[in-house]
Order: structure tokens, then sequence, then C-alpha cells
């Protein structure tokens, strides 16, 4: 079998990490709001500005999850527990672009 790419092994443990969150825990329900950030700074300014996504370029968010990820964005505050569920069930898709960002991060450090 062939080794996962380090791109890959960081999905793979992001998606775990969705799977297993607590959704009741504030830290968690905060973490869930800063990766939905994260994936937002990558729509364009237009996206963002009108919660909708307009250019079909695989970054960002699909013109389904858009709207809600603007909600959590916006949000003040902690997320309720109901939102939080909701975003990780959302972000789980999401997870290869989490997993680009982070490496970037890493990269940049």
């Amino acid at each position: 079998m062939a080794k996962k790419s380090l791109l890959n092994q960081r999905r793979d443990r992001i998606r775990q990490w969705f799977a297993n969150c607590d959704p009741k825990d504030t830290q968690v329900r905060d973490a869930l709001k800063r990766a939905a950030k994260m994936i937002w700074e990558r729509q364009t300014v237009a996206e963002q500005d009108a919660a909708v996504t307009t250019d079909d370029n695989g970054i960002g968010y699909n013109g389904y999850d858009a709207q809600f990820a603007s909600r959590i964005i916006n949000w003040k505050g902690t997320l309720t527990e109901r939102m939080a569920l909701g975003a990780r069930k959302m972000l789980r898709k999401y997870a290869r672009q989490l997993a680009e960002i982070a490496l970037r991060r890493e990269v940049q450090e």
C-alpha cells in the first residue's frame, strides 16, 4: 500500500477530529467557528459580502453551504450547540481545504 501524502494524512486527522469532537464543549464550538472562518476567508470578497458562492473554483464553500457558513462567521460570541452540530457536519466536507491551510501555516512558521 502506498504511503499517504502529508496532505491526506492531515485531512484524515481533521476528519477524525470532527468525528470525535463534542459540540457541547465551548472550546470545540469556538474551534468550529474558527475553522468555518478559515474556509470563508478563501471565498472571493464578492462572495463573502453576498454570503453566496458564485465562482465554481473548488475553493471556499459550495453554493449550498455559503449562507449557513456566513451565519456562523457573523455569530456574536460562542456558537449554540445546534449551530455547532451543523457546523461540524458541514465542515467535514472541507477537511482537505483545512488541511491545506494548516500545512501552509506550518511552512510559514
